[in-house]
């Protein structure tokens, strides 16, 4: 199940780490965007533990969502501006 995880300024810890220690889940890294306000990660968890991983997150600060349906790019629109990590400017993605 991919998740996607948004941290602010506000987390300065080590938040893949820590959650992978806390829940003993091994978590995939798919894509991250990261800069010194804010970040935003995408991980594939394995479904049966997405809640546990989840509330490790959330202790740490970080905004969670799960995304249950696979992002559909709509390659007729896309510009190519390699902000998919995020909402795209042209709505070209679908969650």
């Amino acid at each position: 199940m991919k998740m996607m995880i948004h941290v602010s300024s506000a987390v300065h810890d080590p938040v893949i780490a820590r959650a992978i220690l806390e829940t003993g889940v091994e978590i995939n890294v798919d894509r991250a965007n990261i800069d010194a306000t804010s970040g935003e990660i995408v991980l594939e968890v394995p479904a049966d533990s997405c809640a546990r991983v989840a509330t490790a997150f959330e202790r740490q600060g970080a905004s969670v969502s799960v995304l249950e349906h696979p992002i559909i790019r709509d390659d007729a629109e896309c510009v190519h501006c390699g902000a998919c990590i995020s909402v795209c400017p042209v709505q070209v993605f679908s969650f």
